[in-house]
């Protein structure tokens, strides 16, 4: 019941805003192994959420998408945001791949990469 109210409040979130997401299934091998859900604004990709199931992380999948997105943004000449959890291990990611922080609250940061 609390994980359906939480799918529940996010999905509201992220319809409530007036540019739509555009919602990817990753799939492996002919499996779905995840989402990513991307929001394009003026002069930036938006990287609002990427779940992967458990037994498809730390496998080089988080790696090739944000790779497949940046070679995206740097062809489009734009850059690519995201919000993580401050203590989530992909923060690790983001910033090997070139993410820099811009802004922080107690529970989140922003991270920008620009080509």
């Amino acid at each position: 019941m609390f994980l359906r109210m939480q799918f529940d409040a996010q999905t509201r979130s992220y319809s409530s805003h007036p540019v739509p997401l555009r919602e990817e299934i990753i799939f492996y091998k002919g499996e779905r192994i995840g989402r990513m859900l991307t929001r394009e604004l003026d002069e930036v990709l938006m990287i609002v959420d990427i779940a992967l199931l458990s037994d498809f992380r730390n496998r080089g999948f988080g790696t090739e998408l944000i790779s497949h997105y940046q070679k995206y943004a740097m062809d489009k000449g734009i850059s690519v945001e995201l919000h993580v959890l401050s203590d989530n291990p992909a923060y690790k990611l983001y910033e090997r791949l070139g993410f820099v922080l811009t802004g922080e609250t107690p529970l989140y940061v922003t991270m920008k990469w620009t080509p």
